[in-house]
């Protein structure tokens, strides 16, 4: 993924689905159209086609937006977004009732600023943003999702022009917590989760090494994640996990099958970017994260035939890593402490 950088990142994401019909088609009968009109085809969207949308106003002193009704479940948090640009008008707003009332959040299109505490705009180049809020649904039914031109940083209506637009691209409502990369959809669509993994390495791997990854996830706790060093099965492995307890950073090894040793270093936000280094070397296990010794203990297991590297839980396929992955380097040595700070600083 190069969003916002020359310099990837491996873009780790879990299964979800886009519940909206027709994401990118706004013209479609899927669509309902309140004081407004859609142009088709009539822009250049962010994967680089002909294929974005103009919606613009009319005349009418009202709201002027486009808009599905989507069927929620009781209880469940999504995440609903669109790609937006600016035109004659600067502000537009989402709206959703899901939450048994009609809440709104406003976006300065001009500026690229998110007006209303919990919108988040994103800036994705030549003028376009993803702009996307969350909402928990109070009950179980169709609920609306919209997106609406607007002429102020606040009111609901405003008197159109017929001229009055913006470009839109890409509407998505996913069940989850944050949002994820857009699923284009003619029917609901579901992208299956990433994972990745590296085998037959057992001569880069040793019993005693280091593991350093640089990344964030998407959320801060959540379900356990991790990256494992391992023979392919959970009786030998090192691991660094972003554990299920917010804020908690986590590494373990296992050797010959015994328990693991773990070692918990708390106090970090998992969604933001942090190096990481794990050491291990027979004797001791240490973790250190931004240029810091967070934590060590005293680790007699000896994890033997590592073999491979992967973003789960080695053969149980579980505990999947989502995050972003910026580096990821195995040494088949030790690290000194001081190489560590200077690797992780």
């Amino acid at each position: 993924d190069y969003t916002d950088s020359t310099c990837p990142k491996l873009l780790l994401e879990p299964q979800r689905t886009n519940l909206m019909t027709f994401s990118e088609f706004f013209d479609n009968a899927d669509w309902a159209l309140i004081n407004a009109t859609i142009t088709p085809n009539a822009d250049i969207s962010p994967d680089g086609y002909t294929n974005a949308d103009r919606i613009y106003d009319d005349a009418a002193s009202a709201q002027h937006r486009v808009s599905q009704n989507i069927s929620v479940v009781s209880g469940t948090t999504y995440t609903f977004s669109v790609f937006a640009k600016k035109g004659s008008l600067r502000y537009c707003y989402l709206l959703t009732n899901a939450a048994g009332s009609s809440e709104r959040y406003y976006f300065d299109l001009q500026d690229g600023v998110s007006i209303t505490a919990g919108g988040k705009i994103e800036d994705y180049g030549s003028g376009w943003y993803r702009i996307s809020a969350q909402v928990t649904a109070d009950a179980t039914g169709n609920c609306l999702f919209t997106f609406n031109l607007n002429d102020s940083p606040s009111g609901t209506t405003y008197s159109g022009t017929g001229t009055g637009y913006h470009m839109i691209y890409g509407y998505q409502v996913e069940a989850g917590s944050y949002i994820t990369s857009y699923i284009p959809t003619i029917a609901a669509t579901t992208k299956g989760a990433d994972s990745c993994s590296k085998t037959g390495i057992s001569s880069l791997i040793g019993s005693v090494g280091t593991l350093f990854v640089q990344m964030k996830a998407f959320e801060n706790g959540g379900p356990s994640r991790r990256i494992t060093l391992s023979d392919g099965t959970t009786s030998n492995r090192v691991s660094i996990e972003y554990d299920e307890i917010a804020s908690r950073i986590r590494a373990f090894i296992v050797g010959g099958g015994t328990s693991s040793s773990n070692l918990d270093a708390s106090g970090y936000n998992q969604t933001d970017l942090h190096k990481i280094a794990v050491v291990y070397n027979n004797a001791t296990l240490k973790i250190f994260i931004d240029g810091v010794l967070a934590n060590t203990i005293a680790a007699t297991m000896v994890p033997t035939g590592l073999s491979r590297i992967d973003t789960y839980t080695g053969a149980t396929n579980s505990n999947y890593l989502f995050a972003e992955l910026n580096q990821l380097l195995v040494f088949p040595t030790a690290l000194t402490d001081a190489q560590c700070i200077e690797l992780t600083a």
